[in-house]
């Protein structure tokens, strides 16, 4: 898809002779472009989660929190959590990590799906009064965490367990390959270096509006910038419909 955006924004761009955009220039918007879409997905998923609890949205083909999930399914990631102190402090330590789901435990010689123990997170402000009651306080059967400056403890401390946890990755940062031929950029998608973007294809759209507002703001040319922002303001519009 990363051609046909870039081909697109050219085709753009060029039609009245307004600018040009680099290889370099466009793999740099691509990346801003790809994260702020991204970032707007659990704006707009939540804001699609009031409007079905409110049945303006039917099942099927206009079920939009369904369609939003399935696009953050590529990014849906999970790795083990290690533990960094002896006090129940664990952390991610994937490089990729974007925002956490969910923590399990699994206890030593349990099946690493069916004996999977959800560990439930809980607020500092309630920890104390958790820890202090014996009728309700966390058990292995029943454990929970709180959230430390990115990093997590989990109660009660249970050696040798391991902990995993479920999160949404970063987007890979999209990258438009090419061959000089004659002074001029050919694609090529069999460079080792070559990725495409991970949001599926019906952000198309977004992804050239987006890019074409931050070709106007580098070229200056503020009808680029006001078209950019005027189609996506119609999308916006659509969206609330």
């Amino acid at each position: 898809m990363i051609n046909q955006v870039y081909t697109t924004v050219l085709a753009i761009l060029n039609k009245d002779n307004r600018g040009y955009v680099s290889p370099l220039e466009f793999n740099l918007y691509s990346e801003l472009a790809q994260m702020a879409i991204f970032e707007e997905l659990f704006h707009k998923y939540s804001k699609a989660i009031s409007k079905q609890n409110a049945r303006m949205y039917h099942s099927e083909f206009s079920d939009i929190p369904k369609h939003i999930r399935e696009a953050f399914d590529v990014f849906i990631s999970e790795a083990n959590l290690s533990l960094i102190t002896e006090s129940g402090l664990h952390q991610y330590t994937a490089t990729d990590f974007y925002k956490g789901v969910k923590i399990e435990r699994l206890p030593t010689g349990a099946n690493q799906f069916s004996g999977r123990i959800e560990v439930e997170e809980v607020s500092k402000l309630e920890i104390t009064k958790l820890l202090n009651n014996n009728l309700i306080s966390p058990t292995a059967e029943y454990p929970v965490y709180v959230g430390i400056n990115g990093k997590y403890r989990i109660f009660p401390i249970v050696s040798g367990a391991t902990i995993i946890g479920t999160y949404i990755r970063k987007p890979k940062t999209p990258k438009w390959t090419y061959l000089s031929v004659g002074g001029n950029p050919l694609f090529n998608a069999s460079a080792t270096d070559y990725q495409d973007f991970e949001l599926p294809e019906q952000f198309f759209s977004d992804l050239v509006i987006k890019i074409l507002g931050y070709c106007g703001i580098e070229i200056r040319e503020n009808d680029v910038v006001q078209i950019a922002q005027a189609m996506e303001t119609a999308s916006i519009n659509n969206e609330q419909l």
